[in-house]
């Protein structure tokens, strides 16, 4: 189910090893030298992964054909070098794109908690009025996080686009970081459920073959993708046909074709994990996440305003906290799962919740026609006549690394009284019965983090 994240002229190519850019020392190499030995892979030069054709990916979505997404290798890379390096251990020296966004910023938390892992770099996209270190520190005070972690001294902040070639960074400052890290991250990316493929595809598909590239440069890196659920969506070629829509979104689109192609990948030997992740949340303690930017909440929060809810299965969901572990725990086992799907577990359905939201249940159709009298058209897409079926296809059995099982949470009642809590303390109105008729929230071009988190910091308790 959809989900959010993407990432100053302290920037890669302003003033170089600035402290506010957080690029380390200012002269000479920036970055550490890698913890584990390992042998030594030539620099990859120019020829790098594509696709079979120009627009094998359009061909793919057109006919509902996975097979068209298999990337091409270059020439010089035989199957056996897209094997990663054996070493003892893996997740000591870690990336992570889309370090300032919601996932990103609890990834990097939980990361630094971690005793095995020695260093996390995050790259945040630069910009003019903000430089990278502030951003992140915006990140963890929105998210009720400690902002002492922006001054960790096992985090390096550096200034780049995840998907532009070399990050955007000078090529000696690329090198050093190709030389380090073993482990990529990948929480980086937009959000709009009304933009189309083709608006996603130049940055957030094409620019992913920059990624594999780095991932095999100098040394083998493992990869960790931040996917969706919502891929499910397409069973059928029919699928495949249908317009676009708020659930059958080009965001839907772009994931289905990133996760295809990364399964083509690891059938080849790459090291990549793919998360396929619900409607992410707040966590179970703090409960803040961005809120209504989430139209997992604007939907919430119309049902309590109707006073009714259907009965049948509550929409896969899972906390930030559960999902960041689970993402940790797998990076560091000798065998990478290929595929995690944190989903917070028990499949509650709508009736588990009807207290907590204060509705009575009544069966779809009552439920939808009393939707129909209240709402504009704009949120009568967010509940198509087929909604019950589409949750049925998102709401996925839960697969959770070794080690990874949640054994001791609280029920979903008590977590959904504290998310509405948040939510009533902290709304600018405060009345959640008002706060879709008086903030409508539009939908609009992909949010940056920046503005993700300026969302959330409203949202905070005061």
């Amino acid at each position: 189910m959809p989900q959010c994240s993407r990432g100053g002229l302290s920037g890669p190519r302003g003033t170089p090893h600035t402290k506010d850019g957080g690029n380390g020392k200012r002269r000479g190499r920036s970055f550490t030298s890698p913890s584990n030995a390992t042998r030594k892979r030539p620099k990859m030069s120019g020829e790098t992964f594509s696709f079979s054709s120009k627009f094998a990916d359009i061909v793919a979505l057109d006919r509902g054909d996975e097979r068209f997404l298999r990337p091409v290798v270059p020439e010089r890379l035989r199957e056996g070098d897209l094997r990663p390096d054996t070493r003892r251990s893996w997740g000591e020296n870690v990336l992570v794109l889309g370090g300032n966004g919601f996932i990103g910023i609890h990834l990097i938390e939980r990361l630094l908690r971690d005793p095995k892992v020695a260093q996390v770099t995050a790259l945040v996209r630069p910009c003019r009025t903000s430089p990278p270190r502030s951003k992140i520190e915006a990140a963890l005070c929105a998210y009720g996080l400690d902002r002492g972690i922006a001054r960790n001294e096992r985090l390096r902040i550096v200034p780049g686009f995840p998907m532009r070639k070399r990050f955007g960074l000078r090529a000696a400052q690329y090198r050093d970081l190709s030389e380090e890290v073993d482990t990529i991250f990948h929480a980086a990316g937009s959000t709009s459920y009304t933009a189309s493929y083709l608006s996603f595809r130049p940055r957030w598909v094409l620019g992913i073959f920059h990624l594999l590239h780095f991932a095999l440069d100098r040394r083998v890196k493992q990869l960790c993708y931040v996917g969706s659920t919502i891929t499910h969506l397409y069973r059928e070629r029919e699928d495949f046909q249908r317009p676009d829509s708020w659930w059958f979104s080009g965001y839907a689109q772009m994931k289905w074709v990133i996760q295809g192609m990364l399964r083509h990948l690891q059938g080849m030997g790459m090291r990549i994990s793919v998360c396929e992740a619900p409607y992410v949340l707040g966590g179970i303690e703090r409960a803040r996440d961005p809120g209504l930017h989430y139209s997992f909440w604007r939907m919430a929060l119309l049902v309590k305003r109707l006073g009714v809810m259907w009965s049948g299965q509550f929409p896969a969901f899972v906390p930030v906290d559960l999902l960041v572990d689970a993402l940790v725990r797998n990076i560091g086992h000798a065998r990478l799962e290929p595929l995690i799907r944190p989903i917070f577990p028990g499949d509650p359905t709508m009736e588990d919740l009807s207290g907590v939201f204060g509705c009575r249940v009544v069966a779809w159709e009552r439920f939808l026609a009393a939707l129909q009298r209240t709402v504009s058209q704009r949120y009568l897409r967010m509940f198509p006549p087929d909604m019950l079926e589409l949750i049925e296809r998102t709401n996925l059995p839960p697969i959770f690394p070794e080690g990874g099982s949640p054994r001791s949470l609280p029920s979903v009642e008590v977590l959904f009284a504290r998310y509405l809590d948040v939510l009533s303390r902290t709304l600018a109105h405060g009345d959640l019965q008002e706060t879709l008729s008086l903030r409508p929230t539009p939908e609009q071009a992909p949010f940056t983090p920046e503005q993700d988190t300026a969302r959330a910091s409203r949202a905070s308790p005061r």
